[in-house]
């Protein structure tokens, strides 16, 4: 099992963080993980679940949301851009 935390942050708006990430992962077979998550922003929550092979770039479900993503369906885009420390850019397409 792998426990990932991490801020979340818009630099295009603001300095400082907007949120936060929580992703819980179970290690499968074949280096599979199967993930569970949640992204915590200023206006409400969004769940994300799915399986992922590599961290470096990966796309999981949303499974819904709470507040303004009430209802949220869509997907989650994650692509490394920096190893050490990590970072990476995260894209929502989000639909309902």
């Amino acid at each position: 099992m792998e426990v990932y935390t991490g801020a979340l942050y818009n630099r295009r708006i603001t300095g400082k963080s907007i949120g936060r990430t929580e992703l819980v992962c179970t290690n499968t077979f074949s280096g599979v993980r199967s993930c569970r998550g949640s992204y915590n922003l200023p206006r409400g929550k969004l769940v994300v679940g799915g399986t992922l092979r590599y961290r470096e770039l990966y796309q999981l479900a949303v499974l819904g949301g709470t507040g303004l993503y009430d209802n949220a369906r869509g997907s989650l885009t994650v692509t490394r851009i920096d190893k050490s420390p990590r970072r990476e850019f995260v894209v929502f397409r989000l639909t309902g």
